[in-house]
C-alpha cells in the first residue's frame, strides 16, 4: 500500500482546518515559526500540477487572495511565499505525490496572539524552512479560531 501523507491530512480532524472549498482544503501548520502558515491541499489525489484544471487554478486563486487579505487584516502580514514543492513525496519508493501549497506568511514586525510573540528574523529574505516554534495545541487552536472567523 502507498501511503499519501496529504490524503492523511485530508482525512484529520484535529481542529486546525480552517478553510474548504469544492476543490481544496486548507489547514494550519503544526509548526507556527511563520505565524499563520498552513497548507492547501487538493482534495482529489493527483501528483502533478500540470494536471490542474481550470477550475481549480481559479479556486485556488480565490483562496490565495482570500487568505493573503485574512492574514493581512488579522496580523498585518507583509507578504507570502507560496511554495508546491512535494519534494518528501520522492524520498520513498514509490514516489506518491500529491498537488498541495505551503503559504508562509511574512512580517515586518513582531505579532503577540494570545500573550505569544511570533518574529520573523529573516524578514526580506528567503524564509527559513528549518525554524520551529513551540505552540501547545490549544495555542494552534486559538490560531485557527482567528483565521476561520
Amino acid at each position: 500500500m502507498i501511503v499519501c501523507e496529504i490524503c492523511i491530512a485530508l482525512a484529520k480532524n484535529d481542529g486546525l482546518n480552517f478553510y474548504e472549498t469544492k476543490y481544496w482544503s486548507m489547514r494550519l501548520g503544526y509548526n507556527q515559526a511563520y505565524l499563520g502558515r498552513a497548507l492547501v491541499m487538493l482534495k482529489r489525489h493527483d501528483g502533478t500540477v500540470s494536471n490542474l484544471k481550470e477550475e481549480e487554478w481559479l479556486e485556488l486563486k480565490t483562496i490565495m487572495n482570500r487568505y493573503e487579505s485574512r492574514l493581512t487584516e488579522l496580523w498585518g502580514a507583509n507578504s507570502f511565499n507560496w511554495t508546491c514543492l512535494m519534494n518528501d513525496a520522492y524520498k520513498n519508493y514509490p514516489a506518491n505525490p500529491h498537488v498541495h501549497w505551503h503559504v508562509w506568511p511574512r512580517y515586518e514586525d513582531e505579532v503577540i496572539v494570545d500573550g505569544q510573540t511570533f518574529s520573523d528574523p529573516n524578514f526580506g529574505h528567503h524564509y527559513d524552512k528549518n525554524a520551529s516554534s513551540n505552540i501547545d495545541g490549544f495555542k494552534l487552536e486559538k490560531i485557527t479560531s482567528l483565521i476561520r472567523q
